[in-house]
Parts: structure tokens; sequence; C-alpha cells
């Protein structure tokens, strides 16, 4: 899971579309076994060259972190 994605939660949380707390998404999603990844810089550089697939940047940033695992 990318810090990408705990990151969206707590946008989500906030305005209110999502009713689970990012402290909690990220808990629960580390006792069920999942690995944290961060997003680095070289990350975050390559979405520029990513085509538009997705309209949302931040499943941009985490395409770009799976693929450089």
């Amino acid at each position: 899971m990318s810090v990408a994605s705990i990151w969206e939660v707590a946008i989500k949380h906030r305005l209110g579309k999502l009713a689970v707390t990012p402290t909690a998404f990220r808990d629960q999603s580390l006792a069920a076994g999942a690995a944290l990844l961060p997003v680095l810089d070289a990350h975050v550089i390559e979405t520029a060259q990513l085509p538009l697939v997705h309209h949302d940047p931040y499943r941009c940033a985490e395409d770009c972190v799976y693929d450089a695992c």
C-alpha cells in the first residue's frame, strides 16, 4: 500500500466522503499484512511521463510506486 493511499483516505475522510479515518485505514491495512510503500520524489516526477489513463493524480502516483517495485 502506498502512503498516497493513506493520503487519499485522509482527504476523502475530511470531505465527509469516507467514514474511516486515515489512522484506522493505515493500522487495519498493516494488521491485514499490507506493506507500506513510500512515495519518493522519483515517483512523483515520473507521473509527468504517464499517459492520461487516470484523471486522478493519486492513481498516477500509485502506478509509479507499484511499477518501481
